[in-house]
């Protein structure tokens, strides 16, 4: 097995680990306990912890262990608050590039969404929420952008899956306005769109 594979393979068990809310924030990743499951070597295992930590999930401890991050109230409003500035500045990037095609997937992941509410699974919506945005971050075809925004939808997502407490039918309501602004390339409607999306969750913490 070559070594990329091994990374990539306990990278995405680790992630799939914390989005299915079986590893919590502030508990410990254990190389050994990882490098069973997985079957590969420690080495591997340490590779995906350190390719983990630069994407924002996990966090280095003083005596070298691992942890998921405990993203502090005042973590997440300046996450959100940069969240809004580069997202954005990609919403003015997409505007005229986003295509028809992009634009149906979001309306589809909306649709999703709202399934969803019936019969409810949080870290499907919170994936889902993710896609919708991701849509239009590549859209604006800027790779320092989505370098940037990777790492502060990762730190999002362990907000939205353990701390967040709001009511994800708004969620779904701004995800609409956003996809009427993309429709109608409107860049006004689509930054306050965007706007008040990400402010809920400033407004909720403040």
């Amino acid at each position: 097995m070559r070594e990329s594979t091994s990374v990539d393979i306990v990278y995405n068990y680790i992630r799939e680990q914390i989005l299915a809310r079986a590893i919590f924030p502030g508990n410990r990743i254990i190389e050994e306990d990882i490098a069973k499951k997985t079957n590969v070597s420690r080495i591997s295992v340490r590779s995906a912890l350190t390719r983990l930590e630069h994407e924002g999930y996990i966090v280095s401890t003083p005596n070298h262990s691992a942890c998921l991050i405990t993203p502090t109230k005042d973590e997440m409003i300046m996450a959100f608050e940069t969240r809004l500035l580069l997202e954005t500045a990609a919403a003015r990037a997409a505007i005229d590039k986003i295509t028809d095609e992009a634009i149906d997937r979001m309306e589809s992941m909306v649709g999703a969404q709202k399934r969803l509410l019936r019969k409810f699974s949080l870290p499907e919506f919170v994936r889902i929420n993710r896609e919708i945005h991701w849509e239009l971050v590549k859209a604006s075809g800027n790779p320092y952008l989505e370098k940037f925004l990777n790492e502060i939808y990762n730190k999002c997502t362990i907000y939205l899956l353990f701390f967040d407490n709001s009511e994800n039918d708004a969620s779904v309501e701004r995800h609409e306005m956003m996809i009427k602004a993309l429709r109608n390339r409107d860049l006004p409607a689509l930054e306050e769109a965007i706007k008040t999306d990400l402010l809920f969750y400033i407004e909720e913490e403040d």
